[in-house]
């Protein structure tokens, strides 16, 4: 009975051994290219001098801006600290169309999702030059079912933006351009390490046409970098394609302001 058991206890402290680990496989690289038309509206409204709220409603069109792509409706609020820094929260609801996946004969659904982040934003006015930088740890949240091991939920980031601006004396307008960089802050755990999973380059022309309505035009050059994972039923193998995009944004914004 003894050399049962003992034997028994043998067979328990192996079995960790013959536990298999899913086998990894890494399949040729995605890249994506495209141009997209942004276009909406942003209302300003403010409560107080150093305090106000703003309600924005974007519309995105892809495939060379022949099919809707997603909507974004965000409410935030911003206050001035002093001339020099701001801090600011929002929440934004996002509807994403999709194209679905081969499994499901790529059948077109509403992907929604949920994003929250703040702003810590400093500038300085040098003449009629003003330069900005500005720090964004952003959260979105899916509402979908999903594979936490596939996708992470909610899905962080960290974006850092610098930008300049120039307001002509004599003219409405006021061009400026930035630079975005987004890092991950977490990731599924076949992924090793976080990574900088966006570049973006935007040049733009700010035209006030009355003391509340002003028109924004403006390009941005998007690349991108991502993961997808994809895990079978049995959890025996994972898949991993990496995909990079190189999207040439085109936009336009009516911006409201009431003080």
């Amino acid at each position: 009975m003894k050399k049962t058991l003992a034997l028994f206890a043998a067979l328990l402290a192996f079995l960790p051994a013959f536990s298999q680990e899913p086998e990894l496989l890494t399949n040729p690289e995605v890249v994506e290219d495209d141009i997209l038309l942004r276009t909406g509206a942003e209302v300003e409204y403010y409560v107080l001098p150093s305090l106000y709220l703003t309600l924005d409603q974007e519309l995105r069109f892809k495939e060379n801006v022949s099919t809707f792509d997603r909507s974004y409706t965000t409410l935030s609020a911003t206050y001035k600290v002093n001339p020099y820094f701001k801090v600011g929260a929002a929440y934004r609801f996002m509807a994403i169309n999709h194209d679905g996946k081969k499994s499901t004969g790529f059948e077109k659904y509403w992907d929604i999702r949920n994003r929250a982040y703040l702003s810590f934003i400093g500038q300085a006015h040098l003449g009629r030059w003003k330069v900005s930088l500005r720090e964004r740890p952003v959260a979105t949240w899916r509402t979908g079912e999903f594979n936490p091991k596939e996708k992470v939920n909610p899905e962080l980031e960290l974006r850092s933006k610098a930008e300049v601006s120039y307001k002509f004396f004599s003219k409405p307008l006021m061009p400026y351009i930035s630079y975005e960089l987004c890092n991950t802050l977490n990731h599924s755990p076949y992924i090793s390490g976080n990574y900088i999973c966006g570049n973006r380059y935007e040049a733009g022309l700010k035209w006030r046409l009355t003391q509340e309505l002003a028109l924004d035009f403006f390009y941005r050059y998007d690349v991108g970098r991502n993961y997808d994972i994809d895990i079978n039923k049995k959890e025996t193998k994972v898949e991993m394609t990496p995909e990079s995009s190189s999207i040439h944004n085109f936009g336009v914004y009516l911006d409201v302001a009431f003080k």
